[in-house]
């Protein structure tokens, strides 16, 4: 319901209009009242659609802001009567217009995470030298690492078309700090690049449509590591990032941490990478990968969520309990398990093996 009624009061702000439907006044509402009020959800749901989301979520979402307004005024519309024909016509509508998708979210697999740092290395180190932009390279490699490692959805990170809460308070410079064995936090030099050596990172959690964000993310780094040394870790190359890209302090709460191009005296103001960029950006990763990283084939698309998805899956390969995935990707309901799967051939392949007697152990059977 949190993301709904976000949705519904930065419609509200759009189009200057009331957040509550009726109850002002007390009692059960005129027609008058009741039109207007089924007019702005038409007109909410209409502008929802215009916005990219599906028309279940619409649909949902007008569901949510009137269950809220019964609430808060206690004048639920079954409690007074009021009956809105005209939805129910136009969730039909576009459902029609734009139907459900029935394929299954397509994981990022931590073998393509693999396959892009093989492809991309030159003389024995990773470098993206070899595009025609490798500093968007470098931040689109930063995106698919902490979304992986962080089990976050894209939009998160990256300015999408439908606007997304997060782009509300996107990440930026000083929102990542680091830290020694001790605890003690790292400091930067003159030019804005971090110093010493970190253990481990810490980056403020952006607010999504569940939640408000304002927590922490830890970013753990391997055991050993020191600079130049590559990993699949997001903090370590979030810090090579910051030290061969420095961006002064002065600066570190204006620019973003994720930039469509890299800060300097002389160009100031950048603005985060947009999904165009960074799906333009990841399709070369993948081209570029060894072996290629086929990211649409017949099994779907990478989409906004496939980090998020194939970081739940890793996570169990790993042996990682359900509690523990939850709170890794901040779940606050028992959504995750929609995001707990495979492809549906290895599906396939698991329920072949139950009924098999290969590989079972101290079975009487």
């Amino acid at each position: 319901m949190l993301s709904a009624l976000h949705a519904w009061v930065a419609f509200c702000q759009v189009w200057q209009c009331d957040v509550v439907l009726w109850g002002k006044g007390g009692g059960r509402p005129s027609n008058k009242v009741v039109l207007e009020a089924e007019w702005k959800l038409l007109l909410f749901c209409v502008w929802l659609h215009n916005s990219g989301y599906a028309a279940a979520t619409c649909s949902g979402y007008v569901g949510s802001v009137k269950s809220w307004h019964g609430k808060i005024t206690g004048l639920p519309a079954q409690a007074v009567g009021v009956v809105f024909y005209r939805l129910p016509m136009l969730f039909r509508t576009l459902k029609k217009l734009n139907p459900a998708k029935l394929r299954d979210k397509r994981p990022w697999e931590f073998s393509y995470s693999l396959a892009v740092l093989e492809g991309w290395k030159q003389n024995g180190e990773l470098s993206f030298a070899k595009d025609k932009d490798p500093y968007l390279m470098m931040v689109a490699w930063e995106v698919i690492k902490l979304a992986f490692e962080q089990l976050m959805r894209l939009a998160e990170l990256v300015t999408t078309k439908p606007a997304s809460v997060s782009m509300r308070n996107p990440l930026k410079w000083c929102d990542v700090t680091y830290e020694d064995a001790q605890g003690e936090v790292l400091g930067y030099d003159e030019r804005g690049r971090p110093m010493g050596c970190p253990v481990r990172a810490r980056l403020r959690e952006p607010p999504s449509k569940m939640r408000g964000g304002g927590g922490e993310l830890i970013l753990p780094f391997p055991a050993g590591w020191c600079p130049g040394m590559e990993t699949l870790a997001s903090g370590p190359g979030l810090f090579m990032m910051q030290t061969q890209h420095p961006v002064p302090r002065d600066w570190a709460k204006k620019v973003p941490l994720l930039g469509m191009t890299e800060w300097s005296a002389d160009r100031r103001f950048v603005v985060q990478i947009s999904q165009q960029k960074f799906m333009t950006a990841m399709h070369r990763l993948c081209n570029g990968a060894v072996p290629v990283v086929r990211y649409d084939s017949k099994e779907g698309k990478l989409g906004l969520h496939a980090w998020r998805v194939g970081g739940t899956n890793r996570l169990f390969d790993l042996g990682a309990s359900a509690p523990q995935v939850c709170a890794a990707g901040r779940w606050m309901g028992d959504c995750w398990v929609l995001y707990a799967r495979r492809q549906r051939a290895v599906l396939e392949e698991l329920t072949v093996r139950m009924s098999q007697k290969e590989g079972l152990k101290d079975s009487p059977w």
